[in-house]
């Protein structure tokens, strides 16, 4: 019997386009200086379960 592999993910920090209003020059100007990645959290959040499963 293989040993079973667990995963454990927390404090995501997923923002939705609509809840954070990811456009216009505001947004672009903050995200120019900003570590979180916010425009692309769903797509690292997406690729991380992908390599979880491959």
């Amino acid at each position: 019997m293989k040993n079973p592999t667990f995963y454990q993910i927390t404090d995501l920090h997923l923002y939705a386009d609509e809840a954070i209003g990811s456009y216009g020059k505001g947004y672009d100007r903050k995200a120019q200086m900003d570590q979180k990645c916010m425009k692309e959290s769903c797509a690292i959040i997406d690729a991380a379960f992908e390599e979880m499963i491959a």
